[in-house]
């Protein structure tokens, strides 16, 4: 047992625990003393029953903790190796947080029989063919954007790139192309949309947080009532608080269908065609611009490959 200053007297106890293979314990009547040794005692520690000193404990050094990635970085090049952008991605981290919301069928509710979502699985092979992992976090996609604007998550997907989300946002290279955007009412109003003027005066349910094309929105008299997600915008709408749920052709489609809404709604004549694309955004607060360069390489070269189609498939039929 090593020996600081005055004598010590240390008791050990095995108790088999997987990471503190010995436990050390003092005894003393210092408690003072003890008060002041517990912080460094502690440190990979579980326990402390009691001390027996006059002079007062040394802390314990600091523990080891993983190198940062500049750290990882300078060796890398200390070695010889390349320090590109594929080296820093694995250099970050070995597994990353996605943060996102159920939006069906690009991100699943849980347990779903068909998977996580769509673009959560492009994701998760884009990150693996780079040697990282994902952990997925649902949550309402306004604290999305809170998480990733504040460096508390990694990424996400399905995000369109708006000048205010450049702020804190690096954006990949586009993977899809374009959104329809389709107008549902309740079966039994007397509205009709037919054009785009049609949507002037109206309640317009939109989920909150999520772009819509300036277009749409800026109608003279267009009333934007945001909801969580579009499972709240057809309770609003059923509720009279909206004159219509706007839904993307995909997704607003395959929800409306998966809940049996479908009796309840009258889908318009009139469909938005935009040619907004879909990105993965990284928040800047954790990584650098250049690092999302190799996930961009990663899904262009998903897209040649036929990974993607594949994976799209799987979920859309």
């Amino acid at each position: 047992m090593p020996r600081c200053g005055r004598r010590w007297s240390f008791r050990t106890e095995r108790r088999g625990h997987p990471r503190h293979p010995a436990f050390v314990f003092c005894r003393g009547a210092d408690m003072a003393v003890h008060k002041r040794a517990m912080p460094a005692l502690n440190q990979g520690v579980p326990r402390v029953d009691w001390l027996e000193s006059k002079a007062a404990m040394p802390a314990d050094p600091k523990p080891p903790h993983a190198p940062s990635r500049r750290t990882a970085l300078a060796a890398c090049a200390g070695l010889g190796l390349s320090v590109g952008p594929r080296a820093e991605v694995r250099a970050a981290s070995a597994t990353l947080t996605m943060v996102n919301t159920v939006y069906p069928p690009f991100v699943n509710a849980p347990n779903h029989p068909l998977g996580e979502g769509m673009d959560v699985a492009l994701a998760r092979e884009a990150l693996q063919r780079l040697g990282l992992g994902l952990r997925l976090e649902l949550v309402p996609w306004r604290r999305v954007l809170l998480m990733l604007r504040n460096g508390h998550a990694d990424l996400t997907t399905t995000i369109s790139r708006r000048e205010d989300r450049e702020a804190y946002l690096h954006f990949s290279v586009p993977y899809r192309l374009g959104a329809n955007y389709r107008f549902s009412t309740r079966r039994d109003s007397p509205l009709q949309i037919a054009s785009l003027a049609d949507l002037g005066q109206l309640r317009l349910g939109v989920i909150e947080g999520f772009h819509y094309p300036p277009t749409l929105m800026t109608q003279p008299g267009v009333q934007r009532v945001p909801g969580r997600d579009i499972g709240s915008l057809v309770a609003m709408l059923m509720a009279n608080r909206t004159d219509c749920a706007v839904v993307t052709a995909i997704a607003g489609a395959w929800e409306i269908r998966e809940r049996g809404l479908e009796p309840k709604l009258r889908r318009q004549p009139y469909e938005y065609v935009s040619d907004s694309p879909n990105y993965m955004a990284f928040a800047k607060a954790r990584w650098p611009a250049d690092t999302v360069k190799s996930v961009s390489e990663a899904l262009l070269q998903m897209a040649k490959d036929g990974t993607q189609a594949r994976i799209e498939k799987h979920y859309l039929g």
